[in-house]
């Protein structure tokens, strides 16, 4: 009885046991201009839940001293260099931050992909 169990079991995940997913009837392009959740992914919660954020962050400022202090250096003008600090550290920090993302973003889709395909071909 034990050995049928476990067979039955491993035959459960033959293709032809297999059954089409159906698909929920929802309309995706519905929009209520008075979601709550219409802006959730701006909230600092979400924004700082990701390490890149951190990183790109840190570089910014970084990159953004680099140039104050080239052009306080040539100009001795505190004004100016404030302005490329602020500038070149908002800058550096969204394009960093962006580059960053993606490849999280490529990364994170590429392992879900091949471990969905090797489920998937598994059983075939």
């Amino acid at each position: 009885a034990r050995n049928s169990e476990e067979l039955m079991r491993t035959h459960e995940f033959r293709k032809e046991n297999i059954k089409e997913m159906e698909l929920e009837e929802k309309d995706y392009f519905e929009y209520d201009p008075n979601e709550p959740e219409r802006y959730a992914s701006l909230d600092p919660d979400y924004m700082f839940k990701f390490e890149t954020t951190f990183s790109s962050i840190k570089w910014g400022i970084f990159v953004g001293s680099l140039f104050a202090l080239h052009r306080y250096h040539r100009t001795r003008d505190v004004n100016n260099a404030a302005h490329w600090f602020t500038v070149m550290s908002f800058f550096s920090f969204f394009n960093i931050w962006v580059s960053n993302s993606i490849q999280h973003f490529i990364s994170d889709y590429s392992v879900r992909k091949s471990v969905s395909l090797g489920q998937r071909n598994e059983f075939q």
